[in-house]
């Protein structure tokens, strides 16, 4: 039998390779990932993915769902903060700004944009690689914080939570190279339902999409 936390871990690297490189291309599927999370969702929830930074663009995506709205904002991180390697012994973590690109929520069956009056700050928890040249897994902590304002009509909303998940790093020619999937999230009770059959099918729909 499938254990149903593989889904949460499978959305979110469906997204890493749907979104790898064309994040500013993301805006356009924003219906489509709205109607796939209402149909799912069925209680608060918080995901993030985040990606190793490459310097070819946005690296950051944030879905929140509470009190009736759901969330949808893109953005990233400075290329130093989280990188695609690192030499042996390197310490990792600590705290940035995300700089965003886009933003929008959906309440009631309408979308609106989101404006933000700064950039967000993202807390990694840090961590130390080996030294001893092998393949290397660490659980890790998240915790985002920003403020969002509903253009048309001045709402604002509090964009932050937290996030416990993995990170995993290959080690080849003497450096460690950080998994293109990046933040893995560990899926909690009450989000299970929010993954699986709605952000597959966002994955067929996110390639078409993403060819034209």
């Amino acid at each position: 039998m499938i254990k149903r936390d593989i889904f949460p871990r499978l959305a979110l690297l469906v997204l890493s390779v749907a979104f790898r490189g064309k994040l500013k291309r993301f805006l356009c599927l924003t219906p489509i990932i709205f109607v796939l999370i209402s149909a799912t969702a069925s209680a608060d929830s918080f995901r993030i993915l985040l990606l190793p930074n490459d310097g070819s663009g946005d690296n950051f995506i944030v879905q929140k769902q509470v009190a009736g709205a759901n969330i949808l904002v893109n953005g990233g991180t400075p290329p130093a903060f989280f990188s695609t390697f690192y030499e042996p012994g390197s310490t990792i973590g600590g705290t940035t700004q995300v700089f965003f690109s886009n933003g929008t929520v959906l309440i009631g069956g309408t979308s609106f944009d989101l404006t933000f009056s700064a950039p967000g700050t993202l807390f990694l928890s840090s961590f130390t690689l080996p030294t001893n040249g092998k393949d290397f897994t660490v659980l890790v902590q998240l915790r985002f914080a920003a403020q969002g304002v509903v253009i048309d009509t001045g709402q604002n909303y509090d964009l932050g939570g937290n996030a416990t998940g993995l990170l995993s790093f290959h080690f080849e020619n003497g450096f460690y190279f950080t998994d293109p999937a990046g933040f893995i999230q560990t899926p909690e009770a009450g989000t299970l339902e929010l993954v699986g059959t709605g952000l597959i099918g966002l994955f067929a729909l996110a390639r078409k999409r993403l060819r034209l």
